[in-house]
């Protein structure tokens, strides 16, 4: 990554609750985020890997950059997504614990089972047997 190019917009104010309540709201943002915890995806990857348009996508990233919980950076003409240190994401026997922490205290915790459907996608379908 040392050849990236990371926008220093990515966090032009604190994260709060309001922005925990914005992504716990939109399941399109949490897949988002959970198809970040793997390795760095252009805007293409990640279309991909959900079956999502790339405009759609685009459109929910916009508020996670803002948010703080999501950083970009450019490689030539691609933008690269990582998340921030405000996700954890850890991968345990029963599925995937999401983790947000806002920098005013709030949090929002999920776990999504490996059988859910975007588990299934990121898994290739390993994680539905």
């Amino acid at each position: 990554m040392s050849d990236m190019d990371w926008f220093g917009d990515e966090r032009p104010r604190a994260t709060t609750a309001e922005d925990l309540r914005a992504v716990a709201s939109c399941w399109t943002r949490v897949e988002i985020l959970l198809a970040l915890s793997g390795p760095l995806r252009n805007l293409r990857a990640l279309a991909a890997l959900l079956g999502k348009s790339s405009s759609l996508l685009d459109n929910h990233l916009l508020p996670l950059r803002r948010a703080g919980l999501v950083r970009r950076a450019r490689r030539g003409l691609d933008h690269f997504y990582i998340l921030s240190d405000a996700v954890k994401v850890e991968w345990t026997a029963g599925g995937v614990r999401l983790a947000l922490r806002a920098d005013d205290g709030a949090s929002v915790e999920w776990m999504v089972p490996y059988t859910s459907a975007v588990m299934r996608i990121m898994t290739g379908g390993l994680a539905a047997g």
